[in-house]
């Protein structure tokens, strides 16, 4: 095996293991959240959903196994312009930060965390963004998470001293990463 698609293996043990990894600590820090990871999603549809994640897994199995063995580094192009490493920074892009994001509501109490993205949804709607600017709730700013009510679905933070609270629709449109 060349030395890109040892790369490339890497990049998925370790991205993978990362994801995995992520939502074993998610299980492990929230262990009656069960239901909220279904976001919503009503009861008649989740078996739609179900098998459409699956679909989705064997996917990218089958899509990384063709690169991983019957695809030739030497001769692969990439809309005729690039080559195999392509395929690595692609992997890498997608895996490490589903690895080390999470949406806000699975954040812990009193855990201090960096928000890093705001989702697309959010973004759309000029009243929500307006609100997370006022409350300086936006990418590269620290928060500390003070209390979350999943009965109430909302979640507490302070932000540079001043209390602010959210519902979990917006929450969750919120990526943060945790803070060292």
């Amino acid at each position: 095996m060349s030395a890109k698609k040892w790369l490339m293996l890497f990049i998925n043990l370790l991205g993978g293991g990362g994801v995995i990894g992520s939502y074993i600590w998610g299980f492990l820090t929230h262990p009656n959240a069960g239901q909220a990871l279904w976001g919503g999603v009503p009861d008649s549809i989740r078996p739609f959903y179900t098998a459409g994640m699956f679909l989705a897994a064997a996917g990218y199995f089958a899509f990384t196994y063709f690169i991983l063995f019957p695809l030739n580094p030497g001769e692969t192009r990439v809309f005729s312009r690039f080559s195999f490493g392509f395929f690595n920074v692609l992997y890498a892009a997608i895996l490490i930060p589903s690895a080390l994001w999470m949406p806000l509501t699975e954040a812990s109490p009193s855990e201090t965390v960096t928000i890093r993205r705001v989702h697309e949804l959010a973004e759309a709607n000029p009243q929500v963004i307006a609100f997370l600017e006022e409350k300086k709730l936006m990418p590269g700013m620290q928060v500390s998470v003070e209390e979350i009510l999943p009965f109430n679905q909302t979640i507490s933070l302070s932000v540079e001293g001043q209390t602010v609270t959210l519902g979990f629709a917006i929450a969750r449109m919120i990526f943060i990463e945790q803070s060292e």
